[in-house]
C-alpha cells in the first residue's frame, strides 16, 4: 500500500465529492447544498497559505480527506476528516490528522477546533489521542478543542 497525504488539486474535486458523499451517506448525515458548495472550487474555499484541503491517496486513489480552515483570532477549524470504509483501521485517518496539525502549527495557529457525530467513536478516540478535549455534546454533534503548544 503506497500512501501519500498531500494538498488536493483542482482536478481532485469530483473524486473528493464522491468520497465525502459516500461517507456522509454511510453515517446517515446529509450532503447538503452548503457541503456541495464548499467542496466545489477548493482553492477558493481553502485558500493557502492559511487554509488547505488534504487528500490521502493509496496507489493514486483518494481514500481520505481532511481540511484546515482559518477561523480567525489564531484559531483553525478541522473539517472533512473522512476515510473510505474500505480503508479504515489502517492509520490513514491518523496520518491525515497529523498532517493537518503540523500545518496548523506551521501557520502559527494557537487553537484548533473540530466537530464530529456522537456515534463516530473511532474518530473521537483518535482526536483524544492527539490531545483534543471535548467541549460540547448534544444528540447531533460533539465539539472538540485543542490548544497548540507555542
Amino acid at each position: 500500500m503506497s500512501l501519500v497525504v498531500e494538498p488536493a488539486r483542482p482536478q481532485d474535486e469530483p473524486e473528493i465529492q464522491r468520497l465525502v458523499q459516500a461517507v456522509l451517506s454511510e453515517f446517515g448525515l446529509p450532503y447538503d447544498a452548503a457541503v456541495a458548495e464548499e467542496l466545489t472550487n477548493l482553492e477558493e474555499h481553502f485558500r493557502q497559505p492559511r487554509s488547505v484541503f488534504f487528500v490521502a491517496r493509496v496507489d493514486g486513489r483518494i481514500v481520505g480527506t481532511t481540511a484546515v480552515k482559518e477561523a480567525g483570532e489564531g484559531r483553525a477549524v478541522l473539517k472533512y476528516q473522512y476515510v473510505h470504509a474500505d480503508y479504515r483501521r489502517r492509520g490513514i485517518g491518523a496520518k491525515l490528522l497529523d498532517a493537518a496539525l503540523v500545518y496548523c502549527r506551521v501557520c502559527g495557529y494557537r487553537e484548533v477546533e473540530l466537530e464530529t457525530a456522537p456515534w463516530m467513536q473511532q474518530a473521537q478516540r483518535l482526536y483524544r489521542s492527539r490531545g483534543f478535549r471535548e467541549v460540547q455534546r448534544d444528540e447531533q454533534s460533539v465539539r472538540y478543542h485543542l490548544v497548540l503548544a507555542p
